[in-house]
């Protein structure tokens, strides 16, 4: 979503509206939009058939006035067609700063997804909602060869 609100290529149009204060941090609050043809963000729809579709996007964006990161993004679609059966769709991203092997690193904290589709005999919303959590670093080392190099023979154990 943040490459698709800031690629230079997708024209993203912006509107400073406000300040705020998030997790103890000022920030400035923008308006943001992305026209269908270049944030090609898809919804699906899965049901008895499945469908999908191209969309548009708006919405605001919280950026921090101190380091210029985002802290928050609220989205939602735009130029969704009448007879597609999603008739909204919108998502909230919430990053906060977390410690992982003494670094700190801005991640997301908080998502929230919320799709309202046609039913019968009503419409009716879906939401999905993931806490991020207990981040964890994970490594391994690897060796790379060429095919022409033939790696160091194994030690072999001495005998006491």
């Amino acid at each position: 979503m943040l490459a698709t609100i800031f690629k230079p290529e997708n024209k993203a149009f912006f509107e400073a509206i406000d300040t705020d204060m998030i997790l103890g941090r000022r920030t400035v609050v923008f308006n943001f939009s992305v026209e269908k043809d270049r944030a090609k963000q898809v919804i699906s729809a899965v049901g008895v058939t499945s469908s999908s579709t191209i969309t548009g996007m708006r919405g605001r964006i919280w950026i921090d006035r101190s380091d210029a990161r985002v802290l928050r993004i609220e989205s939602e679609a735009t130029e969704i067609p009448a007879n597609f059966p999603i008739l909204s769709a919108r998502r909230s991203i919430e990053y906060d700063w977390v410690k992982i092997e003494d670094e700190r690193y801005l991640l997301p904290s908080l998502s929230d997804v919320r799709l309202v589709a046609v039913g019968k005999p009503r419409d009716y919303e879906t939401r999905n909602v993931i806490r991020f959590r207990n981040y964890q670093k994970f490594g391994s080392e690897v060796r790379v060869l060429d095919d022409d190099i033939k790696p160091d023979p194994e030690p072999t154990p001495t005998k006491p």
